[in-house]
C-alpha cells in the first residue's frame, strides 16, 4: 500500500466518496451498497488507494446489510415465539445501523487523512 505522501488529491477524494457514498442509502433502496459499488466502478483506473477504500467500503456495506437483514428477522421471530427476547431484540437493527454510521465517518476521516481503515466485523465478500 502507498504512503501517505505517495496518495494523490483525486485518490484521496475518492477513498472519501467511497466511504461516504453509503448515505445513499437514506435515498435509494440498498444505496449503502450501491454507493461504493459506483465509487469502485469510476475509481478503478485513480490508484491503489481509491480502490482499497472503496472495496473496503463496499464489503462492510454489504455485511452490514446483511447483518441487519438477520437481526429483523430475529427480532421478527422471536418477537412472536419468546415476546420478552423479541423486546430486547428490537434494539439491535438500529444499534447496528448506528454502529454502521459510526464507523463510516471514522472510515471517511482518516481516508481524507490518507490513511487506511479496515472495518471491523466485515467479511471480503469483493
Amino acid at each position: 500500500m502507498s504512503h501517505a505522501s505517495d496518495v494523490s488529491e483525486g485518490e484521496r477524494k475518492w477513498a472519501i466518496a467511497a466511504h461516504l457514498s453509503i448515505f445513499a442509502g437514506f435515498f435509494v433502496p440498498l444505496g449503502n451498497v450501491l454507493g461504493p459499488f459506483i465509487v469502485l466502478l469510476l475509481s478503478k483506473e485513480e490508484g491503489r488507494f481509491a480502490e482499497f477504500n472503496a472495496r473496503e467500503s463496499l464489503n462492510f456495506q454489504i455485511s452490514m446489510t446483511v447483518y441487519i437483514l438477520v437481526a429483523g428477522f430475529l427480532t421478527f421471530t422471536s418477537f412472536f415465539l419468546v415476546p420478552p427476547i423479541g423486546i430486547l431484540l428490537i434494539l439491535l437493527p438500529p444499534l447496528l445501523v448506528l454502529v454502521n454510521l459510526v464507523l463510516v465517518v471514522k472510515a471517511a476521516i482518516r481516508a481524507s487523512d490518507r490513511r487506511r481503515y479496515e472495518y471491523p466485523f466485515s467479511i471480503g465478500f469483493i
